[in-house]
C-alpha cells in the first residue's frame, strides 16, 4: 500500500478559504440561493441582489475558489491515473501509449482552464469597480508569465499536430507496436526484452513530479491572491 507521504508528494493541495471569508459567506447564504451550477458568469446577476459590497466581493472569491478547486481535483485524478497506469495494464482496454498521452493532454487542458477562470474573476472585480483596467491587465499578464510554458504546450496540443519525440516516447512507441504485432524488441547491450510496464513507469515517474510542481505553483498563486484580499 502506498504511504501517506508518497501520496502527498504527488498531490496538489486544495485551496483553503480564509476564516474571514467563511463568515462573509454565511451572511451571503442568508440572502441568496447558491445553486450547484453557480459559475463566474453569474457575477453580473448578483449585482442586482441585495448584497453589500463586502458580500459581493466574498461571493466572487467563493466562485473563484469553487472553480479552481474543481480543476485541482481533476488534476489530481490525472496524477493518480498516471501513477497507477503501469500496474494496471492488464485491467485496461486499448493502447497504453494512447492512454498515457490522453492523460497528459487532459492535464494540460484542465490546467489551462485556470487562466480562464482567473481572468473571469478579474473582470468580475473590474465590473464591481474594485480593479481598474490596468490592474486587470497586470494581473492577467503576471498569471500568464508564471505558467507560460504549460499554457504554450496546451495551445500546441489544441492548434497544431503533436509529435511526442523524446527518447522515452520513441521506446514506448516501439514496445506498443511490438505488443500489437507479436514482436519483441530488446535493449541494446543486455539483450533483455523491453518491458512495457517498466517503460511506462519510467515515463510516468518523470512526468508526475513536473505536473505536481506546476499544479502547486498555480494553486499557491491563486491561494495568495485570495489571502491578500482577506489578510
Amino acid at each position: 500500500m502506498e504511504s501517506k507521504e508518497s501520496l502527498n508528494k504527488r498531490k496538489i493541495e486544495h485551496l483553503v478559504l480564509p476564516s474571514k471569508l467563511i463568515k462573509v459567506l454565511s451572511d451571503v447564504a442568508k440572502k441568496i440561493n447558491i445553486l450547484p451550477d453557480s459559475s463566474l458568469d453569474k457575477i453580473a446577476i448578483l449585482k442586482n441582489t441585495e448584497l453589500t459590497e463586502e458580500e459581493l466581493t466574498g461571493f466572487t472569491i467563493f466562485l473563484l475558489y469553487k472553480e479552481i478547486d474543481e480543476v485541482i481535483e481533476n488534476l489530481n485524478i490525472v496524477l493518480d491515473d498516471l501513477y497507477f497506469l503501469p500496474d494496471r495494464l492488464n485491467l485496461l482496454i486499448g493502447s497504453p501509449r494512447k492512454r498515457l498521452y490522453l492523460l497528459k493532454r487532459t492535464y494540460f487542458y484542465e490546467f489551462s482552464r485556470t487562466r480562464d477562470i482567473f481572468n473571469q474573476t478579474l473582470h468580475g472585480f473590474k465590473s464591481q469597480e474594485h480593479l481598474k483596467k490596468e490592474q486587470v491587465s497586470l494581473l492577467k499578464n503576471r498569471f500568464y508569465k508564471a505558467h507560460e510554458e504549460m499554457i504554450s504546450i496546451r495551445n500546441i496540443l489544441v492548434h497544431k499536430s503533436v509529435v511526442w519525440n523524446s527518447e522515452e516516447d520513441y521506446i514506448l512507441t516501439l514496445v506498443d507496436f511490438s505488443m500489437k504485432n507479436n514482436m519483441l524488441f530488446k535493449k541494446d547491450g543486455t539483450g533483455e526484452a523491453l518491458d512495457l510496464k517498466e517503460v511506462l513507469n519510467q515515463h510516468c515517474q518523470r512526468v508526475i513530479p513536473i505536473f505536481q510542481y506546476e499544479g502547486m505553483k498555480m494553486r499557491n498563486m491563486i491561494q495568495n491572491f485570495i489571502d491578500e484580499i482577506y489578510k
